[in-house]
Formats: C-alpha cells, structure tokens, sequence
C-alpha cells in the first residue's frame, strides 16, 4: 500500500472496505466536515451584500 494507492477490499466481488494511509484520511475527513458545513449554511437565511454593507456604514 503506498499513499497514492488504497487498498480495497471486497466481499462477493463488490467493493465493501478501503484501506487508505491515515493522511489521507484525514483530509477526507476534514473535507467531509467542511461540506456538510457548507450544507447547513445553504439551510440558514440568506444576507444580501450591499445589507450588510450599508449595515456596517450606519
């Protein structure tokens, strides 16, 4: 196994585990958590930018 290469693991001829180097799993993880975060703030309210903006100015 080296960095660029999992290894996968089957059952019945079908992909069921991979086995990647612990780097790798990491940034995995770590983009995994920042699009489930972009997800939950696409559920938020919406701001307009020039709101905001004039917002500020005030």
């Amino acid at each position: 196994m080296t960095t660029d290469n999992p290894v996968v693991l089957t059952k019945n001829g079908y992909g069921k585990y991979a086995v990647v180097d612990l780097e790798e799993y990491e940034q995995l993880k770590t983009g995994d958590e920042l699009l489930q975060s972009l997800k939950q703030a696409e559920k938020g309210k919406g701001y307009d930018l020039n709101d905001i903006i004039n917002k500020l100015h005030s």
